[in-house]
């Protein structure tokens, strides 16, 4: 990169109605989300034994110089570019690094794909022989270590400076379902599919606690809330369980969440600078549960599916999630209400959902290995950029 891009202004979220049409009834955004796409062919590329397969040399130095640092975001996207790898079984999993510059998509033929939100190329490959498909992925926060959770029931660490991955594996594992770091990248969440969750040291490479209830399915969701201070876990026999951690580290149970109505919970998200948990069921609804509640706040479509994957914007005010039906829904917490639905046509059913901490981008993965790009700022969800907190 030539000269010093000048840093992004601090960014304020807001989501306000379009102008010419009231986008945000139920209606279709102005412009068709599938219009342009991107074919990358990458299925021949040969890929070495735990090695990262850098597709070229200016790759190379994108990289290293995008991830955790300033960058130029690309012209508007038109309002959406699809990617999509040929040899694809399927997007499980997506996560932007610190800035956003970089998105890493997890595939079911065990391949990491790192694509560049500048360029919109693949900047690298992550790939170790013994996976058995990437099934989840997120980043060290204010680091370019990326941690990728295996269904062969390892975890491995991928430094852009190392050619092979760091790997954590525990012998009881039957499969990684969901990763979190805490927020200071002291520890790693690791929600497995015996039902257990393990918290890893960063520093020591050891588990140093084990969250499990006795009724517990396969842990399909964990995340941490702001402050470090509770771990959320969602599995398949429809619990939503809250444990206050320390950074001793220990844990207690301190809130166990169910709906009778629940088919089981895959993704669970704390809501910025609060305690209420989300979490996205099979049985096609939203919990919102705040702490100490008895009932959640439902957040249920008119024609419910398989929510598969949510997050929260970065301010907290709206929820994006997706289901297996290609819909990706932006709802209001503090009315239960949907207020944009983007049906992504040409889509399968959507497994992947992630925001860039300035939201705006927005990708989601589906299971023919599309990913989905949009810029929020042609879609009717919008974003402003700030000065000082100040509107520009």
């Amino acid at each position: 990169m030539q000269g010093r891009y000048r840093k992004l202004a601090s960014l304020a979220e807001v989501l306000h109605r379009d102008r010419t049409r009231g986008v945000f009834g139920r209606r279709t955004p102005r412009v068709a989300l599938a219009s342009v796409t991107a074919t990358l062919a990458v299925a021949a590329v040969a890929f070495a034994p735990d090695y990262i397969q850098l597709l070229n040399s200016a790759a190379r130095t994108d990289h290293h110089e995008l991830c955790g640092r300033p960058y130029k975001l690309a012209k508007p996207l038109a309002p959406q570019r699809i990617f999509r790898d040929p040899g694809s079984r399927g997007i499980r999993a997506l996560a932007f690094c610190s800035n956003g510059s970089v998105l890493a998509a997890a595939d079911g033929n065990g391949h990491v794909y790192l694509w560049s939100m500048a360029s919109h190329k693949i900047v690298a490959v992550l790939h170790d022989p013994a996976s058995k498909g990437v099934s989840a992925v997120a980043y060290r926060p204010r680091t370019r270590t990326l941690a990728a959770g295996d269904a062969n029931g390892s975890v491995y660490l991928w430094q852009p400076d190392r050619a092979q991955p760091r790997r954590l594996r525990d012998p009881r594992s039957k499969g990684v379902r969901a990763l979190a770091f805490s927020p200071g990248g002291r520890f790693l969440a690791v929600a497995d599919a015996n039902g257990h969750t393990y918290i890893w040291t960063m520093a020591r490479r050891k588990i140093a606690l084990t969250l499990h209830v006795a009724r517990s399915g396969s842990v399909n969701g964990v995340t941490f809330n702001g402050a470090g201070t509770l771990i959320a876990t969602g599995d398949a026999s429809g619990d939503a369980n809250v444990w206050a951690f320390s950074g001793k580290p220990s844990a207690h149970l301190a809130a166990d969440f169910r709906d009778p109505g629940s088919k089981g919970v895959d993704a669970v998200a704390f809501q910025p600078r609060t305690r209420t948990l989300a979490a996205a069921d099979k049985n096609g609804q939203a919990y919102l549960w705040p702490p100490g509640a008895q009932q959640p706040r439902v957040l249920t479509d008119a024609k419910p599916a398989t929510m598969t994957a949510e997050r929260f914007t970065p301010s907290g005010k709206f929820l994006a999630t997706v289901d297996v039906a290609s819909h990706l829904l932006f709802w209001d917490p503090a009315s239960a209400k949907i207020i944009e639905l983007l049906p992504l046509h040409g889509s399968g059913a959507l497994r992947a959902v992630a925001l860039s901490p300035d939201a705006r981008r927005l990708a989601a993965g589906d299971v023919e290995g599309r990913i989905f790009i949009a810029d929020t700022t042609r879609v009717g969800i919008n974003v402003v950029l700030t000065n000082n907190g100040t509107p520009g």
